[in-house]
Parts: C-alpha cells; structure tokens; sequence
C-alpha cells in the first residue's frame, strides 16, 4: 500500500511538473513514457513498410537493390544515397491502420493518464498524424520556424471544420540530437499569440523568427521519450548530418481552449488585427488613409458619373 502511495505521489508530481513547464515554457520532455516494446513493435511495423518499398523501387530501377540485411536508420539512407530527395519522408499511408502507431504509440495507457490529468477530461487523440524519415543530406523533413496551429488551422478549414486546439506530441524511434535533426523550440514563445505565416516552400513557416530574448532549447531524446508542446510554440527542424535516418512520429490531442495548457490565440489578434490607432504602427494607417481615400474618390465619380447621365437624358 505504502509503495502504491508512492508511486501514486511520484506521478503526480511529474504531471504537475509537465503542466507547469507546458504553461511556462510552451514544452515539456516526458522521459522513458511510452514502453520500450511499443517502440519496437512501431520499428518493425516501419522495417516492413520500407521492405516493400524498396522492393519495388528496385524492380523500378529508382534505386540499385533493395539493400536487405541492414537496419532501419540504415536501409533507406543507402538506397538513396545519391538523390536523398527522392526518398519519401512521410509514412502515414503505411501506419494509419497500424496498431503499433495507431495503438500502442499514440494511445498509450501511461501518456494518455498524462493528458487527461492536464485536461480534466479523457484524451481525444486527434486525425492529424505523421510518420517521418529525415534522410541526410535531403531538405525534406526540414521545418522553418512555424506553430503547428498554422498548420492544423489549414487542415481543419481544407475539410470545411472548425479549427481545433490540439497538444503535440512528438516521439523519437532513434536517439536524435541537433546533429540529426532534432526539435528546436522558442521557449515562452507561445505567450505572445498566434503568429502570422506565409508559405515557404512546401511549409508553412512565422514571418518572424523567435526573438532573440527567448531561450532556444533542442532536446536530445532517446526512443521511449516523449516531447510534448503546444500549438503556439514556434519549433523547427534542422538538418540530418549523421549518416543514418532519424524516425520519428508525431500526433496530437484535441485540446479545449479553456484548458490551462491550451495558450490564447487573442494576442495576435489584439496585437495585429484589433489594435486601436495608437497602437497601429503608421503603415497600417497610411493604408487605412489610402484605402478611405480609394472609397472618397469611387464616391464622388460615380455620382459625378449619375449626374452626367441625368444631364444626358434631359
């Protein structure tokens, strides 16, 4: 009983630790929270999936052979060792049916206790989900600055739905550092709203880097950690300089916007969007003065224009 007590206090305490970090710094490292096993099942669960692509690449000529015999971080990395970019990097097709993914990963029992703690409620995994492979020397899976709210906004609306608050959740199936490409975060950076983007490639990514004020934290993970951040946290991803993939898979939880962990969108909006003519800087009213100028001047030429055509009919 004492050691169930313990054990009861010791979890507590982690949660409150993950919703106090989430709440201050925008992210939070859960270590060793997802099953050593489920990591594993996820693993070959992927070995398989490349066995098949790889099998048919190579009947397609795209690649020399299908390099059986060498592990999962290696096969892909020396299948397309010289066009890296023609590699694919998002797996979802092959693990949306997955139980190892879908199951054991995204549902599992530990970390979900987690999130209902953080929202008073049971978790709602929600559909937006990915699988990826970080190849060396390919720009694919690179990320600029961006909040994953700009992203899951656009997904939401492209189904004609309501946008969702969601909680990230991201999980290494390899250890990754900087060196591979691991996450870089802002911290605090989602106290200050949602942030404008604009496209960037393939991504969507901020207008504006993090300020320099902010602490920029990469953590380096092993497989079985988590990394969970809001969808205001400004992330990015940089480069793949070992030989080897980096794997990973990253999912979320619907979250309410009254959730503690949950940061306002209002900031932007009262920032750039609400701001009175104090506050605007004086490039929003100079287009505020050319646009009620636009409006004076079609006025006056189209009653100048009703005028000419009554003088006409006369």
């Amino acid at each position: 009983m004492a050691e169930g007590e313990a054990a009861a206090r010791l979890r507590s305490s982690e949660h409150e630790r993950v919703r106090s970090e989430l709440e201050t710094r925008g992210f939070a490292v859960c270590r060793s929270m997802l099953p050593l096993s489920s990591i594993a099942r996820a693993r070959q669960h992927l070995e398989k999936a490349v066995d098949r692509h790889l099998q048919r690449a190579a009947a397609r000529g795209d690649v020399p052979h299908s390099f059986a015999g060498l592990s999962l971080e290696e096969r892909i990395a020396a299948a397309y060792r010289t066009s890296p970019e023609q590699a694919p990097t998002s797996w979802v097709a092959e693990t949306r049916t997955s139980l190892a993914f879908q199951g054991m990963l995204f549902r599992d029992a530990q970390l979900c206790a987690l999130v209902e703690t953080l929202t008073s409620r049971p978790p709602v995994v929600a559909s937006r989900y990915n699988v990826r492979s970080k190849l060396p020397g390919s720009t694919n899976a690179n990320f600029p600055w961006h909040q994953d709210h700009a992203f899951f906004r656009m997904q939401y609306l492209l189904k004609k739905q309501a946008a969702k608050r969601l909680l990230a959740a991201w999980a290494p199936l390899v250890a990754v550092s900087e060196a591979n490409g691991a996450v870089e975060l802002a911290a605090g950076s989602h106290t200050r709203g949602f942030a404008k983007h604009t496209r960037s490639g393939a991504f969507m990514a901020a207008e504006e880097p993090p300020s320099s004020a902010l602490e920029r934290v990469v953590p380096s993970l092993n497989p079985g950690d988590v990394l969970l951040f809001t969808d205001l946290t400004l992330h990015r991803s940089g480069p793949n300089l070992l030989p080897t993939v980096r794997w990973s898979a990253d999912w979320a939880y619907e979250l309410d916007p009254s959730d503690s962990i949950c940061p306002p969108l209002a900031v932007h909006l009262l920032r750039n969007e609400q701001a009175t003519e104090e506050q605007a800087p004086l490039q929003l009213r100079n287009t505020r003065s050319r646009l009620l100028l636009a409006a004076c001047a079609a006025l006056v030429t189209t009653s100048v224009a009703m005028l000419l055509q009554k003088r006409i009919r006369r």
